[in-house]
């Protein structure tokens, strides 16, 4: 009996550490399903991640090539707006000419035009002139295109003597410092 007894006693013992050593198994296998499921997990984050990291670059350079289309497209609105004034400006110019020269302009004596861009009045020299001198009349002309031009900030007066008359160079200087000085 007390064998009898003492063999229950060690099966029972025997059954009780076969259980346990089954489930030490079990959890084993648990935790190592559970890491090899955690180191797929990380491969798969770290894909994911370089993935991200590969967008974030190239959205990046996308961002910094808009960046500079931007600033491009504003310097060149910038670049227009300035052109725009400076063309109204131009335009005002001719017209207050045109407005001061009224008389003279449907006379034919002086003509209001643009030359490559730029306000210019025309006064032949026949009627500007008699001989090297000035008319009396081209000297109140001369009077209000000055006083048309002056309050006009940055606008420069350019002279030109065109005329094909005899006389060359010398008589050219001539009759430009005559209109210099008025």
């Amino acid at each position: 009996l007390r064998l009898s007894e003492s063999l229950k006693g060690k099966e029972q013992n025997l059954e009780t550490r076969e259980g346990e050593l089954a489930q030490s198994k079990l959890d084993q296998d648990r935790v190592s399903t559970e890491r090899d499921d955690a180191v797929l997990l990380v491969d798969q984050l770290r894909g994911e991640l370089a993935r991200v990291g590969d967008n974030l670059r190239e959205f990046s350079a996308e961002k910094q090539e808009l960046e500079a289309s931007l600033a491009a497209a504003d310097a060149r609105a910038k670049e227009l707006d300035q052109a725009e004034q400076e063309v109204e400006r131009k335009e005002l110019l001719v017209r207050d000419l045109a407005l001061a020269l009224g008389d003279e302009s449907v006379a034919g004596k002086a003509l209001v035009t643009a030359v490559l861009g730029k306000p210019t009045v025309r006064v032949p020299a026949s009627s500007a002139f008699e001989g090297s001198e000035l008319r009396p009349e081209m000297v109140s002309l001369l009077e209000r295109v000055a006083t048309t031009v002056s309050p006009s900030a940055g606008t420069k007066v350019e002279l030109r003597d065109l005329s094909t008359d005899a006389g060359g160079a010398s008589a050219s200087l001539a009759r430009l410092q005559h209109v210099v000085d008025v």
